[in-house]
């Protein structure tokens, strides 16, 4: 969800024991969140990969805080980030669960066309693009896309065929910033792993 559900909404959820998952990029907006009624606030830094979900579009850009300072320690909150290692980890312990994304990209069961997971595995500088949405993701100088999800629908059928040759060209590469940090390693061997270095590194 990006932004805020209406209030009439929220109550109807609650109504029928529906939990809100609100996810956020700034502490105005958890505090915002948390008060609609939130049951889960979602803190999303400028490193993960995809949409980031700003209340504001016109403001996203200038409001790229990253996770570790998000300030939501008050917050109940599950961080989203991707982030491939147990030390990265070690910064959100306050946090009820992670929610990873990249470091589960180049495993076998994701399937992801191998261009797309060569592409992540070299990203050395990853880079904001606007090319399928109104969510900033870019500075290339392109015009500004349709609202999403409308730019999305308009080039399907480019990015499908961009799959099935493995053309990285026309295939949409979305990660964190960490995808120089991933391996290939089935996601069961992955999910130990990181487990197994926040264990460490919190005892």
């Amino acid at each position: 969800m990006m932004g805020l559900f209406p209030n009439r909404y929220v109550a109807r959820m609650k109504d029928k024991g529906i939990k809100w998952f609100a996810t956020v990029t700034t502490l105005s907006e958890a505090k915002t969140a948390e008060q609609a009624g939130a049951d889960v606030i979602i803190a999303q830094g400028m490193e993960a990969g995809g949409h980031r979900a700003a209340f504001d579009v016109t403001q996203a850009e200038a409001s790229m805080v990253g996770l570790s300072v998000a300030g939501c320690r008050r917050c109940t909150f599950w961080p989203r980030e991707g982030s491939p290692t147990g030390a990265a980890w070690r910064q959100r312990y306050c946090s009820s669960a992670v929610q990873i994304g990249t470091a589960l990209l180049r495993c076998p069961e994701a399937k992801i066309p191998s261009a797309r997971a060569d592409a992540i595995g070299r990203a050395a500088h990853p880079s904001l693009y606007r090319a399928s949405g109104s969510r900033p993701r870019n500075r290339s100088g392109a015009p500004p896309p349709a609202p999403y999800p409308v730019q999305r629908g308009l080039t399907q059928a480019m990015r499908d065929a961009a799959a099935k040759k493995n053309d990285i060209r026309g295939i949409q590469a979305r990660a964190g910033q960490s995808g120089g940090l991933t391996t290939v390693d089935p996601a069961g061997d992955v999910v130990r792993r990181l487990w197994e270095e926040t264990q460490t590194l919190l005892s």
